[in-house]
């Protein structure tokens, strides 16, 4: 009986993955996602580390790995908009230190 609980609280939380083909199955980028928004305006840097790991399953065979790698881009995309009213904003995306040099942005640096 605790199990279905469980099941049944996850299910509404849309922690779960559903469907006819597949059996069920948690959903990493919802449960990262969950965890990071907590903390990415104060540690952006750190909160993109956890989002990687939802591209660990782009290897997935039958569309599942595309799948895996659109959440990513959408954490990804979550990541830098939050992080826009601090000063990890710069470090994301770019921008110019005080002497009129441009820096790349950490985004560019973990993708090469």
């Amino acid at each position: 009986m605790a199990t279905y609980k469980v099941q049944l609280i996850l299910h509404t939380n849309l922690l779960v993955s559903l469907s006819s083909s597949l059996p069920p199955a948690l959903s990493l980028s919802t449960l990262i996602w969950r965890y990071v928004r907590q903390f990415v305006r104060l540690d952006a840097k750190e909160a993109l580390q956890y989002v990687y790991t939802v591209t660990l399953g782009t290897d997935q065979p039958g569309g599942i790995g595309r799948e895996q790698l659109e959440l990513s881009w959408d954490l990804v995309r979550r990541v830098i908009v939050l992080a826009n009213a601090g000063p990890a904003w710069d470090e994301l995306v770019g921008g110019l230190r005080a002497d009129g040099m441009r820096f790349v942005c950490l985004l560019l640096l973990r993708a090469s």
